[in-house]
């Protein structure tokens, strides 16, 4: 009867041991993941300010908790012979919780750089600068024409500009005629592939070659005064869809476009 007391007490004594080992790792594990619980708000706050930076959508609360599910079993105080098994439940469902999110956090970054790229992309072929530095000498619209003095439409405006000075594209795009056009001499059609396109004309040298993908700020040609005008400087047209379109509503400040 003594022995079996000894014994007892011998394996009370090592199943207080191993409480208190197991005690002591469930608390580091849960300190761990604690720390990983707020490493994932923080990036979930993250995310969140990239999707309203980007024009997203908030996730929807019920998206965000679809298959991440609540807090895992209850660790109890007084360990029995399943506290190993009840613990690695517990922790394998955290981590799983956590993996959850991650994985839906990395599909929102997906959708929020996807939307940038395209952002950016639609942001580069809009012609928004102007195509020469120089003085607006006529705007678009009806004037009077100054070769012969009748009133009749003016399809872009005239930008006066030194004879040879730089002509840059106003936006990326393809370059899709090169060549001498009625009236307008020496000049440069380019289709920015969004439904705008934009012409230079009465250049003195064209510097670009038809079917050329351009960005913005390439230079296609040199100021002159070829063609039907009178002096020289820039006409430059900008076209929506075939429709003319007032050049001056869409010259913005270079560096407010680009940064």
């Amino acid at each position: 009867m003594a022995t079996l007391c000894y014994f007892d007490i011998g394996y009370l004594a090592n199943m207080k041991r191993e409480n208190k080992a197991l005690t002591n790792r469930e608390q580091v594990l849960n300190q761990r993941t604690g720390f990983y619980q707020k490493q994932m708000k923080a990036l979930v706050q993250r995310e969140v300010e990239s999707r309203i930076i980007a024009g997203l959508p908030e996730i929807h609360p019920d998206i965000r908790k679809l298959g991440i599910g609540g807090e895992g079993p209850p660790l109890y105080s007084n360990m029995d012979t399943d506290t190993l098994m009840i613990l690695t439940d517990r922790i394998q469902i955290d981590l799983d919780r956590l993996l959850r999110q991650v994985r839906l956090e990395q599909a929102s970054f997906v959708s929020v750089a996807e939307k940038v790229k395209e952002d950016n992309r639609i942001r580069l072929h809009l012609p928004t600068i102007q195509p020469v530095a120089g003085r607006t000498t006529s705007r678009s619209g009806m004037r009077s024409d100054p070769m012969t003095g009748f009133r009749r439409m003016h399809s872009g405006v005239d930008i006066a500009a030194r004879h040879g000075n730089d002509v840059q594209a106003t936006a990326a795009g393809v370059v899709v005629y090169t060549g001498l056009g009625k009236n307008y001499g020496k000049l440069v059609d380019i289709d920015h592939q969004n439904g705008y396109t934009t012409r230079y004309g009465h250049l003195s040298r064209i510097t670009i070659q038809k079917n050329t993908q351009i960005n913005r700020g390439d230079i296609i040609g040199l100021v002159g005064k070829t063609g039907r005008t009178t002096g020289y400087h820039l006409h430059y047209e900008i076209r929506r869809n075939n429709r003319v379109i007032d050049p001056l509503l869409y010259f913005y400040p270079e560096k407010q476009i680009l940064d």
